[in-house]
């Protein structure tokens, strides 16, 4: 094992950088999480038709919410389904 030593100033700047680094990633996950989408461009994302989207809706697989006729889909929500689709190959 390697012993690296740095000057004090040294490290403290490194871990501003990763504190720094952690508040923007903090950002851009609670941005994401708060994006909707309307059907066409979850459609679009997912490359499949409005009516697949439907299937999934009626299925209990992808979240949604509903005001009136119109639909959104949370981000969070999209991923979450991906990740549950997933198949790993041989």
């Amino acid at each position: 094992m390697n012993v690296i030593t740095i000057e004090s100033e040294a490290f403290q700047e490194i871990i501003k950088n990763i504190e720094e680094i952690k508040v923007a990633q903090t950002k851009t996950n609670s941005k994401k999480e708060n994006e909707y989408l309307t059907n066409r461009q979850v459609a679009n994302l997912l490359g499949c038709s409005i009516r697949s989207l439907q299937n999934y809706r009626d299925s209990g697989e992808l979240a949604f919410f509903k005001f009136g006729k119109k639909l959104l889909y949370q981000m969070s929500d999209i991923e979450l389904f991906l990740n549950n689709n997933y198949q790993k190959t041989f």
